[in-house]
């Protein structure tokens, strides 16, 4: 396992006048090491540094620290200051060794040596803290930094999957995910990558694609892919047999598959619910227009207000005094939201409908439940409240396996914020990120919570190590928030610089295609403008 977490600047970077310095210092050996200590708590490392008397560590001068333990191999590649304020990792009981490699800079003055360290430590217990004894070694070497976990070559692996199912009578599932997606994240530990499930999947030829990638572009736009995560079956030709987007749970999830492998269904209606729940409203509202009205039908009042343009509160209340399904009250709860709310009677029954509806529910559902009631809660300090009652219930529900719970901490953190927990937020991204340092998705987020926090200079540099592990439209979206950041930190002609790089660098779709890329090219432009005054 390569884990990596990067900001800017490698060391083949560093200031020409720090490295002539460097060269000229006397060689590390012959001066005082720095003092480097390692604690650790329910699972996640800190490793700090201090400079020796006389010397600081320069906080703008590139750091690299190479850690293993086990079959884990861990690097950071950051700014001297992420050593000064202590960089957390995973960490497991038992032996590790690393390297550290920095410059320390003379207090007062412009000398400056770069030294290469090595050190070794047991980790024991749940909690603890050791000195490190730092000897000195040679430079530490970086892997390439590895691929996200989807197919290397979309359309080569839709092929190969297509005659796979051929070959052996199989359908093809075709998951659009993103690293940043936490449903996306959910559906891969909970279902596909979950050996609790291999029989469910047994009859599938699964194919994984990273959404972020300009080579989804051909994929996405032949099935008409907008949202993340969708799965779409298909037989061995290519032909859609059914969708799913976005996650709820890993009952539900299994459900509509073994639906999903039966043929198309004859009844109009049942097509047409089964359009509106994956979002293709135009052609569920089509068929709707086709079948005559019954009022009393369950389904079809369903559908009925999935595909209204401006859902009647008549029809809200009575979905409410009917519905007894809590899968389907979270498919459509979300396209009434607003109509209820307006009406403070019909906000109250929602609220009664959706709080009968959290009994029993799985954590992710019931926290989805209390976010609506939360929304339809006018007054502030008890929506706030609301929101930190779906916080408790969401953070009972994590496995304390990171992998498994990657899903749900963006979700938590946002939840948290909603309920004025600020601290409680940044403190389980400052977490999230130690646990996933070489991927953008939390870097990204903490980011935005210091940009929240009124910590503009601790969002700049968070902000740059999500753009430095970031590609295809996750480096837009990253260097977007980076740009905000140097905004609120009033470095502006800076965050133009960085909305100009990254529009020069960006792969555009062909004009035909319908992806997401362009509206991330537009919010770049967009901000650009208003930072520019134009």
């Amino acid at each position: 396992m390569i884990a990596r977490s990067s900001s800017i600047l490698p060391l083949s970077l560093l200031p020409l006048s720090m490295l002539l310095l460097a060269a000229e210092a006397p060689a590390s050996g012959a001066e005082a090491p720095p003092v480097a200590e390692l604690s650790w708590r329910r699972g996640i490392g800190r490793l700090g540094v201090t400079a020796p008397p006389g010397e600081h560590i320069d906080p703008r001068s590139p750091v690299r620290v190479v850690v293993d333990q086990a079959d884990r191999h861990q690097e950071l590649d950051a700014h001297g200051d992420v050593l000064v304020d202590g960089w957390r990792f995973p960490v497991a009981e038992g032996e590790l060794a690393g390297t550290l490699r920095l410059a320390l800079c003379e207090d007062g003055g412009g000398t400056c040596r770069v030294v290469d360290l090595q050190f070794t430590a047991a980790v024991s217990g749940r909690r603890g803290a050791v000195s490190l004894a730092l000897e000195d070694a040679a430079p530490a070497t970086v892997e390439p930094h590895p691929e996200p976990g989807f197919a290397e070559d979309p359309d080569r692996a839709f092929a190969e999957a297509l005659a796979r199912a051929s070959s052996r009578d199989h359908a093809v599932l075709l998951d659009f995910g993103a690293i940043w997606c936490p449903p996306c994240n959910l559906l891969a530990a909970q279902v596909l990558e979950d050996p609790a499930d291999a029989d469910a999947l047994a009859g599938y030829e699964v194919v994984s694609i990273d959404a972020d990638r300009p080579d989804s572009w051909a994929l996405k736009d032949r099935y008409d892919v907008g949202g993340y995560p969708t799965v779409i079956i298909t037989d061995a030709a290519g032909n859609e047999r059914d969708r799913q987007v976005g996650y709820t749970s890993e009952a539900a999830f299994l459900q509509w598959l073994d639906r999903a492998g039966r043929p198309e269904p004859v009844d109009p209606l049942v097509r047409a619910d089964r359009l509106a729940r994956t979002g293709r409203i135009v052609a569920a509202r089509g068929i709707l227009a086709e079948i005559p009205p019954v009022a009393d039908d369950l389904r079809y009042r369903r559908v009925a207000l999935m595909v209204a343009d401006e859902p009647d509160p008549a029809d809200v209340a009575w979905l409410v005094a009917h519905e007894h399904s809590r899968e389907r009250a979270l498919q459509w709860i979300w396209d009434v939201i607003d109509v209820a709310a307006s009406d403070p009677g019909l906000a109250a029954a929602t609220r009664s409908f959706l709080l009968a509806q959290t009994v029993g529910a799985p954590p992710l559902e019931a926290s989805d439940l209390l976010v609506a009631v939360a929304r339809l809660t006018e007054d502030e300090d008890a929506a706030r409240a609301i929101y930190g009652a779906a916080a408790a219930v969401l953070a009972a529900g994590l496995s304390g396996d990171p992998v498994r719970d990657k899903g749900l901490y963006g979700a938590l953190a946002d939840l948290y914020e909603e309920a004025g927990l600020r601290d409680a937020a940044i403190d389980l991204l400052v977490d999230a990120v130690a646990a996933f340092p070489d991927e953008m998705t939390f870097h990204y987020a903490l980011a935005g919570a210091w940009i929240d926090a009124g910590r503009p200079d601790e969002a700049v540099a968070q902000a740059r190590r999500a753009l430095a592990v970031s590609y295809g439209d996750n480096r837009l979206r990253s260097a977007h928030r980076l740009a905000e950041a140097l905004a609120a930190a009033g470095r502006v002609d800076e965050a133009v610089g960085v909305i100009d790089e990254a529009l020069a660098g960006a792969v555009v779709p062909p004009d035909d295609v319908q992806v997401r890329t362009p509206r991330y090219l537009e919010a770049l432009r967009r901000l650009r403008g208003e930072l520019a005054g134009e």
